[in-house]
């Protein structure tokens, strides 16, 4: 189901919306997509921040009291490259526009980041609300022009997939004329943009 006002796109109007919903259809999942798709209206006597903080309780108490599990897709503010480098870095939860809550209040929050160059879509877990229901993480994708699906990329996977099955036959074949050197390099600068933190010489190490 999908839903569409035509007239009041509120916060409020979706989640009347989504309520019947839920009573009628049986709905579980709600997927809010994306969020500056709605028509905010702030009152004079609130921040930007304490409006979207008391829409995430309206979120919250809304999945809680239905049983339902809310996805709220966001995008983030424009981001900077950082100098010397030719990729946007990876966003954070506290990115997104508007105000820290999208990091504060979630329950689980993920980033997703498309890396063109190597045509590999990170997932990361960067919080998890509830240290027994598991914690952050990252993981790999790659996307199928012959079948538009994602498939799981990384050292468990190449056990059982072949780099062609997940890349595709004609991405691998491109890729022979590359200089090693080159490609080392690549591997390199990927690894100090995914983990900033880590020194040159941690990354190299871990790669050997």
């Amino acid at each position: 189901f999908s839903i569409m006002p035509k007239e009041d796109f509120s916060v409020e109007s979706v989640l009347r919306i989504a309520a019947q919903l839920v009573s009628r259809k049986g709905v579980k999942v709600l997927v809010v997509d994306p969020f500056n798709r709605f028509e905010h209206q702030i009152p004079d006597w609130e921040t930007e921040t304490q409006y979207i903080s008391r829409i995430f309780d309206e979120f919250s108490n809304f999945a809680v009291k239905h049983k339902v599990l809310l996805i709220l897709v966001a995008h983030p503010t424009k981001l900077r490259r950082e100098p010397g480098s030719k990729r946007w870095p990876v966003p954070t939860l506290y990115d997104i526009n508007g105000s820290a809550a999208f990091f504060n209040k979630t329950d689980y929050g993920m980033v997703v980041d498309r890396n063109d160059e190597l045509g590999q879509v990170l997932v990361r877990v960067a919080k998890v609300r509830f240290d027994h229901l598991g914690g952050p993480g990252d993981a790999f994708f790659a996307f199928s022009t012959y079948n538009g699906r994602y498939t799981p990329t990384g050292w468990d996977v190449a056990v059982y997939s072949s780099i062609e099955h997940i890349y595709g036959y004609d991405y691998v074949t491109s890729c022979y004329k590359d200089n090693p050197q080159d490609s080392w390099k690549q591997i390199v600068d990927y690894m100090h943009e995914m983990y900033p933190e880590a020194t040159d010489k941690q990354i190299r190490k871990l790669l050997k």
